[in-house]
This record gives structure tokens, sequence and C-alpha cells, in this order.
């Protein structure tokens, strides 16, 4: 057989050109084409047969690889954890977090309960399906059913509120009647919407055995009557924890709570509600935001006495004067001139704080405060530990104050505050000016206990310090002193005021 790779002798001319063969190459050149083709066939013979037998070889090692998969997992970690621990991860997968305190992911119990047969058998105890929210996407009524069927007898975290503030729409009526079915489970509930949604659950007023935490808002207004107080959640006996209409700020109303078993309140209120307050002689913890049209301080207005009230959060001045803290450690006093009253009063101020507070963080708005007035605040509270200041100060008077009360504040041991630029030449480093101050000063002496400075630089200039401030900070630091500058003021104000204590009148 001709070899198809051996060369035909042809001329160049022939088969390197466009001329046509001569009549004695033409033989030769059949000759070629017979042998070659037939070699060509025999070589995709071979060819198909190869792929074949590698396709077999792929295939083998795909389903080899599968099994080595299956093998190999089941000597996982995982596979060998107890079903109590996959349980305790998912219990910690599905905590609320900060900004959601009343009810976590919706969607994580549904993916738990899809990815394998045997997370499915943990995702699928009860203690997972017993939060429920119409604040997420494609909820409705099938699935409303699924949660209360899985989460079995166990106790509701329920969070319900209204797309329209006059009307409920048809798919809101039916989830409200049969979440009103299980209201006996109701521990924790979040409710907020138009006066339908209250009509429809005023019957469960005797059937709450198990609410501890309740927080609403109402879309319409009440009279300001005892006989028009709303009063359904008055019978709940494990009902500790309220807060009421902080979301929108709306109107004060007129309620009917459980008050002596009440520890954390928390609330939009005006001089006509003050007195139902009397009775909740068990406040530890309490917000009273002030109506923005509460107006003068009625003469027939009598003290409110909290005997066991640590934290409070007030906006008004004459509101705090109403109130009697003896064993008071905590306050965050909100002040916004446009909403309550015209200047912030020192001397009122003080005369109405006991000597207890340990912790005090001032959000005074649209008010200039002197030095002056800073200073005889810590005079007046010697065991002041915390202060904090929300808004801003020029760096001269922060310097001026930590100088000033450092001696008058013997127990200081943490300071946090707002610096804006004021003092020195136009775009003068306010590291610099504040690291200045807090060198001259006795830290040995009258600053020993101060050990934690922390300032937010309200200033585009001065977002980073340098090299050399690094250093002097630590020296600072060597001393016993920490000294933190926060650039983002929500962080900032989040550690300072706790959310339960904030109150925004932006």
């Amino acid at each position: 057989m001709l070899d198809s790779t051996s060369p035909t002798r042809l001329p160049d001319e022939v088969l390197n050109s466009n001329n046509p063969a001569l009549e004695c190459h033409v033989p030769t050149i059949n000759a070629f084409l017979l042998h070659a083709r037939t070699k060509k066939s025999y070589l995709d013979d071979r060819i198909a047969q190869l792929e074949s037998s590698l396709n077999d070889l792929y295939s083998e090692r795909d389903a080899l690889d599968c099994e080595i998969q299956r093998h190999a997992a089941t000597l996982s970690p995982l596979r060998r954890t107890p079903p109590e621990i996959i349980s305790h991860i998912f219990t910690l997968a599905l905590t609320p977090d900060d900004d959601e305190k009343w009810y976590f992911q919706e969607s994580a119990p549904w993916a738990l309960s899809a990815t394998c047969a045997r997370w499915r058998s943990i995702a699928l105890s009860p203690v997972f399906w017993t939060t429920i929210s119409n604040g997420v996407d494609n909820f409705d009524i099938s699935k409303l059913e699924t949660l209360l069927s899985r989460s079995g007898s166990l106790p509701l975290r329920i969070r319900f509120w209204t797309d329209n503030e006059k009307d409920m729409n048809q798919g809101e009526i039916r989830m409200v009647d049969l979440l009103a079915k299980h209201c006996a489970r109701w521990e924790h509930l979040l409710i907020g919407g138009a006066e339908e949604l209250y009509a429809r659950i005023q019957h469960v007023r005797n059937q709450l055995p198990m609410l501890r935490t309740l927080e609403f808002d109402l879309f319409f207004d009440i009279p300001p009557d005892t006989e028009s107080a709303l009063d359904i959640f008055s019978h709940a006996p494990k009902l500790e924890e309220v807060s009421s209409n902080m979301v929108f700020w709306r109107d004060p109303i007129p309620l009917a709570l459980p008050w002596p078993q009440l520890s954390k309140y928390q609330t939009a209120i005006d001089w006509t509600a003050l007195p139902s307050l009397a009775s909740a002689t068990n406040l530890v913890e309490c917000t009273l935001d002030t109506a923005r049209d509460a107006g003068v301080v009625p003469d027939h207005i009598q003290r409110v006495s909290f005997p066991r009230l640590i934290r409070l959060s007030v906006s008004s001045t004459a509101l705090l004067a109403c109130l009697d803290t003896p064993i008071l450690m905590e306050l965050y006093f909100h002040h916004c001139e446009k909403c309550n009253e015209n200047d912030f009063d020192t001397t009122t101020f003080l005369n109405a704080l006991p000597r207890t507070v340990q912790k005090l963080v001032l959000d005074i708005k649209d008010t200039t405060i002197a030095i002056l007035d800073l200073t005889s605040i810590m005079g007046a509270l010697p065991a002041i530990k915390y202060f904090g200041f929300m808004e801003d100060l020029s760096a001269d008077v922060v310097c001026d104050f930590l100088r000033t009360s450092a001696p008058q504040a013997p127990a200081w041991e943490r300071v946090a505050l707002v610096v804006c630029e004021g003092v020195g030449p136009p775009g003068a480093d306010v590291f610099s000016i504040l690291l200045e101050t807090l060198e001259t000063m006795d830290w040995e002496g009258a600053a020993r206990r101060l050990r934690t400075l922390t300032f937010h630089i309200n200033s585009v200039l001065n977002s980073t310090p340098s090299p050399s401030i690094r250093n002097r900070l630590a020296v600072l630091q060597e001393r016993g002193v920490d000294i933190e500058f926060d650039q983002t003021y929500s962080h900032f104000h989040g550690n300072s005021v706790p959310e339960f204590f904030c109150i925004d009148h932006d």
C-alpha cells in the first residue's frame, strides 16, 4: 500500500500553483488519492475507537469521583456532630440582630429545612418556627398557616403591620383573624396600623397569659379620656416591657396597662397621660418623649415617683422636673428647642436630678451651651463616671471643659464628645489641639480616674491622625488613658445611647 504521507514527486509548479496537472501526472495523483482516502478512513475509525475508550474512562473516573466524595463525606466531622449541637448552631443563626430585636431573618428556617434530609429533620423542630413577620417578601396566609402549624404549642414572636393607614386588605384580615386564634401563645408582639387592626383583636383582652413584651403604633386618634383608653392589653399577667407610638412619633394616647408590673416603658407622652404613670412604681427603665405641642406644665400636675427607676431618657426639662427618681443611675437627655423649650435651663435641670447619676448623655440641639453650664453640671453630679455630649462643641470649648471639669469630677472614667473646629487658624489640626490639652492635664492627680476619651471629629479636614499624633496617643495610653477617635457618628452615638433610650426629633 502506498504510504499516504510519502511525497508523489510532482513538480512544485503543479502542487503549489493553479496550473493544471499534465496527463502524465494523472495516474500518480489518482493512486495517491485512493490510498490516502483509505488511510484517512482507517485513522478516523481508530480515533472513534479511542474516543469511545476515552469517554468510557471519563465516565469511570467521574463515577469513582462520586464514590470517593460519598465515602469521604461519611468521615466529615459535621456528620458526627450530634443533632443537639447542630440545633444550637441553627439557633445562633436565627438570633435577632441589633436592628431587628423582634424577629430574625424570615427566610432562614425555610432555607435550613430545604438543605438536606438531616438538616430538615433538625430544622423542623418547633423552636425554629415561632417567629412570624408579615414585613417580608411573599408572606401570605399559606406561609402563616405553615408557621403556626410547625411552631406547635410554643410561645410566638409576632410582627404585624398593615400597609394602609385606614383600611386593611382581605389578606391582612385573614392573617390577623388567624393570629388572634393563637393569642394565648403571644409572647412578643409588635403591631402597628389602622384602627381596624385593633378592632379585630379587641376580643383577646383577657386571653394573653404569655405576653411579655409589647410594641405598637396607632395610625388613628383616640379621644383623650379614660373611657376611650386602649385597653386590649390591660390584662396580661406577664407583661413587663411596653413601647407605644415611638416609631412614627404620633400623638400620645390614653392607655390602660397593668402598670404595677411593668419594668420597662417607652412612649410619646403629654401632660394628660403623665398621671397614669403614678402606679408604674416598678419601672426600672423608661423613655418618655414629650409631645411637640405639650405646652407649659399644668398647675395641677404632681410629681410622679419612680422609686426603682435606674435608667431614664427624656426630651424635656419640664418633664424631668415632674419625676421623682431617687436612685437614678443613667440619664439620656434629648433637648430640641423647636419641639419643647426655648432654652436649656441648667438650674432646673440640675435640681431635677438626684446625685446618684453615674452616666449622663446630653443630646442638645439648636441650643448654645456654654462651658460654664457643662462645668456646673459636672460639679453638681460628683458620682458621674460616664459623660457624653452628642452635639457639636468647638475644639476650644472641649479643651476648656476638660481642663476645668476634671478636678470637679473625681469619679470620671469615660467621656464622649463631638468636636468641631473652632480655635486656631482655618484648617487647624483638631487632633493636635486636643492632644496639647490632654498632655497638660494632671493625670496623676485630678484626672487620675479618667481612662477613656472618645471623640467624634466633625471635620472633613481632620479625618485621620498623622503618624506623629498616633505616637502622642501611644504616650497617653502608656499613662493609662485610652484616646479614641470615631469617624462614624452613628457608631459614636450608638455606643453612648442604647437603642431603647434613643429619641430622634429630626
